[in-house]
């Protein structure tokens, strides 16, 4: 039988009362503003006590953001896609925000988000020495609602609130914009080319990002490519590890066909034989050699949803067979790849207006030429058009 009290309240020399509740020497304390909250949390301790929780660790008001977040980390984000990006973000929270994580979990509130989106949005961060893009405190806030949510479903933690409400998180920034242009591509081609032959690397580098340009697949789609994924026949490759955990088919080119031929079926085994960290570790080295420091692997993916964008109406594709093609769930996101060259369009607008020109001309009168016009009674007359009228 363990040892504990009934619980006491004191008054505060704040004007606060404090509610204390002992359980096996270790002491539970909470402080409200009137007796009549600290003696409402008493009677929730003692409930708690009484079904088993509080010795198990279940008491939100004493086990801190940072220490539910190590457990969220070591019992959910494992079974997530994107675990290792997960794992990073809860380790930098807990490295950083030391203040934010020492709170207890019933007491985090909506103005201690505010004040973490303030500060990372403004301040400048320790690893770049710039503040944060709104897209990256809203993927922090997305760990730490989802936190919020398992505690409550999976842990035991019932009537804990989950202070990151609609409206807290702060607007998606703008999508990035990058395109690879064919002078760009062809350094990287050269780069790559070289940079194997120095290393003799066995990531081959430069037919993977030919391949990311002519089919719009993620680096992980890539690595996870296996010779069983391949119908011939149809010249479809099945992209079996994807985002969002579904499978896809997608048509391959000519040039992405016959680069596949290149590399020598084989009954089984990984298409490109590396993983997606080793071709991201390549293709840093590769763009660095050549100087596109501001290129990364996912505008290849970019470019290769806005060729297909721009070829539409070439290839007679409508924009959900593209989205059938790269993935995309919607063409709401779809729209964000597509960052059609301004120039293009230009070029194009110039094409139709001079077009419409050609022909408003073709269609012209020639004034010295009589004209048929239909006169009072009906009648065509001929009569010979004046001068510098139409």
């Amino acid at each position: 039988m363990s040892k504990r009290s009934n619980g006491s309240v004191r008054r505060r020399a704040s004007g606060r009362y404090q509610a204390r509740f002992r359980l096996d020497g270790i002491v539970h304390a909470s402080t409200h503003d009137t007796r009549g909250q600290a003696l409402d949390w008493l009677t929730e301790m003692r409930e708690r006590h009484r079904l088993g929780r509080l010795r198990q660790g279940l008491d939100p008001t004493t086990v801190t953001l940072g220490a539910a977040l190590e457990r969220y980390a070591r019992e959910i984000s494992p079974q997530k896609k994107n675990a290792r990006k997960e794992i990073s973000t809860i380790t930098r929270l807990i490295r950083d925000e030391r203040v934010l994580c020492a709170i207890p979990l019933a007491h985090v509130l909506i103005a201690d988000l505010n004040d973490y989106i303030r500060r990372r949005t403004s301040e400048p961060s320790k690893r770049t020495g710039k503040p944060v893009k709104e897209d990256t405190v809203r993927n922090d806030l997305a760990v730490i609602s989802h936190l919020f949510t398992v505690a409550r479903a999976r842990w035991g933690y019932e009537g804990l609130t989950n202070p990151v409400c609609p409206g807290l998180r702060p607007k998606p920034g703008r999508g990035r914009d990058r395109r690879v242009t064919p002078a760009e591509e062809a350094l990287l081609y050269g780069a790559a080319t070289v940079y194997q032959s120095d290393h003799e690397a066995t990531v081959p580098i430069g037919l993977i990002i030919r391949f990311a340009i002519l089919t719009a697949m993620r680096r992980s789609e890539i690595a996870a490519l296996d010779w069983t994924h391949m119908n011939w026949g149809q010249r479809l490759v099945t992209a079996m590890d994807t985002k969002n955990g579904t499978t896809r088919c997608v048509p391959l080119l000519d040039e992405a066909y016959e680069l596949l031929l290149s590399l020598g079926p084989k009954p089984s085994g990984a298409i490109f034989g590396a993983s997606s960290a080793s071709i991201g570790t390549a293709f840093h080295r590769v763009k660095t050699r050549c100087g596109l420091h501001d290129v990364r692997f996912h505008d290849l993916r970019h470019e290769a949803t806005s060729r297909f964008m721009e070829s539409a109406a070439e290839f007679g594709l409508t924009e959900s067979e593209i989205a059938e093609i790269t993935g995309h769930k919607s063409f709401a996101m779809l729209k964000r790849y597509t960052h059609l060259l301004a120039a293009r369009i230009a070029a194009k607008l110039r094409r139709n207006t001079m077009s419409a020109q050609v022909v408003q001309f073709e269609c012209l009168p020639d004034p010295s030429v009589p004209t048929e016009r239909r006169g009072s009674n009906g009648r065509f007359v001929v009569r010979p058009a004046l001068p510098g009228r139409i």
